[in-house]
């Protein structure tokens, strides 16, 4: 049964007809220290801003507040009332207010976002044809960039499900995620292990998720130039040519792709062990 008819601005409502959002990418979990000065906050100069309900006193915005105001043993807390919202818009709310306001888990707001596409926006978007996904109309509702509405939805679709599941376990953020899925398909499995391996490794000697070191990134990614570059060796690929001419070029050496051509097996052989041996090492060395 709703508890309000029309929008209402600013006013008291008993903390017992509030209720937290299940959506809420933050599930409860708020940082103990943050919380404190949330509350001496409250306590010295009051609550300055409304927290935002829907008419049933769902919680759209404030979910901080609330929780504060709860410990505090507040009776009532200022709200405005949205009445009549769908449910797209009401998580267009909680998401964008969210953004703004206290940084959420990443892979808990990944998978919210997701959600809110698929299950709502898409039920309330008018595609204007196959190749429309909404992602720009979306984006702006929820105010995040376009860039991050395509990733979250995308990253989370069904065929990356087992790969995020296996990295949020590791402890890995959504970064190292997303530096698996820029990798190329071929290298894919490849990285996958390496991150986990990287993550496991990290987990033991720092005894806390991993996400928040940025070398594990950085490690992923260099791997991931290894794997390239010894495809490229192994295979003797015009990218391969490419990138060792204007390494040669750049130290004073002429290397043409001739050359190469108009050798023997045994001599690409040789000249390939020669390039591995002799110059990668020490380009990569100059380059650091």
């Amino acid at each position: 049964m709703k508890k309000w008819k029309h929008n209402k601005k600013s006013v008291d409502v008993p903390l017992k007809m509030i209720h937290p959002n299940f959506k809420n990418p933050r599930k409860g979990t708020y940082d103990k220290e943050k919380l404190e000065i949330l509350k001496e906050s409250l306590m010295s100069i009051g609550q300055l801003t409304p927290i935002k309900i829907d008419e049933n006193g769902t919680i759209l915005s404030g979910h901080r507040r609330f929780e504060a105001a709860r410990q505090l043993e507040w009776s009532s807390l200022r709200c405005d009332v949205f009445v009549g919202l769908d449910d797209f818009s009401k998580s267009a709310i909680l998401i964008g207010d969210n953004a703004t306001q206290e940084k959420f888990d990443a892979w808990g707001n990944r998978k919210a976002i997701s959600d809110i596409y698929w299950n709502e926006f898409c039920e309330v978007y008018e595609f204007k044809g196959k190749n429309d996904k909404g992602y720009s109309t979306f984006a702006k509702k929820l105010g995040i960039s376009l860039a991050q509405a395509r990733r979250c939805v995308e990253s989370m679709a069904k065929e990356n499900i087992t790969t995020a599941r296996k990295l949020e376990s590791a402890g890995c953020g959504t970064d190292v995620f997303d530096e698996v899925l820029d990798t190329p398909k071929k290298y894919r499995e490849q990285m996958i292990n390496k991150a986990l391996s990287l993550a496991s490794k990290k987990g033991k000697k720092l005894g806390k998720k991993v996400d928040k070191k940025p070398q594990l990134r950085h490690k992923l990614r260099m791997f991931r130039k290894t794997l390239v570059a010894k495809d490229a060796i192994e295979n003797l690929n015009p990218s391969f040519f490419k990138v060792i001419h204007s390494k040669l070029d750049s130290i004073g050496m002429v290397l043409t792709k001739e050359v190469f051509q108009k050798a023997t097996e045994e001599q690409k052989r040789e000249m390939k062990e020669n390039i591995k041996r002799n110059i990668i090492p020490f380009w990569n060395m100059l380059i650091k």
